[in-house]
């Protein structure tokens, strides 16, 4: 059961719903439904075991890593950035693992939150232009960023601008 909260990050009180415990009476009647704070127990542990073994990995590894970011929204907008490290170990084996969510490092880096918000320029009203130009002001060191990590991406405002 705690596979299945992890596998697909479902909410600890998810358990605590009568439809559930009625579900699992019903596949099961010997079996006794866990609480959401065994729950969270149960998931803590395992992900201590989990970070143990592979700062234990890591700190074995001789050779090179290779880290690669990804960028998901979850459907509440919210935008997280996913670290994984790629690298070989001593059986010639290519391994891959999620480090950590990185976003609250990210936005202390770079100091840009995610609750400001691009304005485009508006003909019809006179000072459209002013307020975007105000809010690409606070993204300076976000286009500065991309100008240097993508290479598509061509049109970054000089100094002067």
């Amino acid at each position: 059961l705690v596979d299945v909260f992890i596998k697909h990050d479902l909410s600890f009180c998810f358990v605590e719903y009568d439809g559930i415990k009625a579900w699992v009476k019903y596949i099961n009647p010997a079996m006794q439904c866990i609480s959401g704070h065994t729950l969270v127990s149960n998931i803590t542990r395992i992900y201590m075991r989990v970070k143990v073994k592979l700062k234990q990995t890591l700190a074995n590894i001789q050779n090179r890593i290779c880290l690669t970011s990804d960028l998901c929204i979850a459907c509440t907008r919210e935008g997280y950035i996913f670290l994984t490290a790629y690298f070989v170990v001593d059986d010639w084996k290519l391994n891959s693992k999620l480090l950590k969510k990185i976003e609250e490092r990210l936005r202390a880096v770079y100091n840009f939150g995610s609750g400001i918000a691009l304005r485009l320029d508006v003909p019809t009203r006179w000072n459209s232009t002013y307020l975007m130009l105000d809010k690409a002001i606070k993204y300076k060191k976000v286009f500065a960023y991309f100008k240097l990590s993508d290479n598509n991406y061509k049109y970054c405002p000089s100094i002067e601008e």
